[in-house]
């Protein structure tokens, strides 16, 4: 018996994972958010007290993907993404992500080995249609470049700065 047109994937084509939706293009001029925990290792303020920074660490993930959400499809606001009511908010810009340059691995002797393309990829999830994923290619192996991409992202966030400040730092730092 054939195939019934909408009877499973294409031919060549595999199955979406039972959590996983359609992927759609992120365009250039999105806002993307990013929940950042509310650890003294993802950010801190300045000798002043007065202005909060973002930590490298704010962007750690364990496959070297960091997670962040699209705010156009983000139905429930920015605070939407955060995991714990006391997680903060940094926006940062599609564009801007893609910007990164100079994402480097390194030899022992400190010549570039590989160049690392960075861009943000819309990965939505059953439980969240708004999931994306910052990546490289070829993927960062190095926790050196992997360290180095996560200052960039600093960077970027630290353009646009705090949505909403972690709960510990929101009566004392301004935005």
């Amino acid at each position: 018996m054939s195939e019934q047109l909408g009877d499973g994937p294409p031919p060549g084509a595999e199955a979406l994972p039972a959590n996983q939706l359609p992927t759609t293009h992120i365009g250039n001029e999105e806002r993307l958010f990013r929940a950042v925990s509310d650890h003294e290792n993802h950010h801190a303020t300045d000798p002043s007290g007065m202005l909060l920074h973002l930590c490298h660490s704010a962007f750690n993930d364990r496959e070297k993907r960091p997670s962040v959400d699209r705010e156009n499809l983000q139905t429930g606001g920015p605070e939407a993404t955060r995991l714990n009511a006391s997680d903060g908010i940094v926006v940062l810009q599609a564009d801007e992500v893609r910007g990164i340059h100079g994402v480097v691995t390194l030899d022992a002797k400190q010549q570039p080995l590989d160049s690392h393309a960075v861009d943000v990829w819309h990965r939505p999830l059953a439980e969240n249609p708004s999931h994306g994923q910052i990546e490289a290619a070829p993927e960062i192996q190095s926790p050196g470049t992997w360290k180095r991409l996560k200052e960039s992202l600093c960077r970027v966030a630290g353009k646009r700065g705090w949505l909403l400040r972690p709960a510990s730092a929101r009566e004392s730092a301004p935005l």
